[in-house]
């Protein structure tokens, strides 16, 4: 038996701030291992340099500013059920004891994930 606890077949990935750096390193580790990959980032150009490295099929990209709200709702309505998430756009992620997820991000403060949902709660100055 060959047992890697790094399979990551027919699991699907979101990844965001993948346009570059330690997002873009994990999307494409992940496609490596098997995963289904769904990139989001900022900048479609970057993004879209990192989508050509993905290997494997079935990955999608998916523009998007986490700090405007409908793109997030957009991001939320595009994707399936997901099997991970790998945050680069967040800076900090908390589960409450209801489940709900609560990310601090430099962009939009912070906000909560109920499964379906982001609120947002309060906004950084920058």
């Amino acid at each position: 038996m060959n047992y890697n606890p790094y399979n990551l077949e027919s699991k699907v990935i979101l990844v965001t701030g993948a346009s570059s750096g330690i997002g873009r390193a994990t999307a494409i580790e992940c496609s490596r291992l098997g995963a289904r990959v769904i990139i989001s980032g900022r900048n479609a150009e970057r993004l879209n340099e990192t989508f050509l490295l993905l290997e494997g099929e079935g990955h999608n990209m998916i523009v998007a500013d986490m700090s405007v709200q409908p793109e997030i709702d957009s991001i939320i309505e595009k994707i399936p059920s997901l099997d991970g998430l790998v945050n680069n756009a967040v800076m900090s992620v908390l589960k409450d004891k209801n489940g709900n997820l609560w990310f601090g991000t430099k962009w939009f403060g912070l906000s909560r994930f109920d499964g379906k949902t982001f609120t947002t709660f309060s906004q950084y100055d920058n």
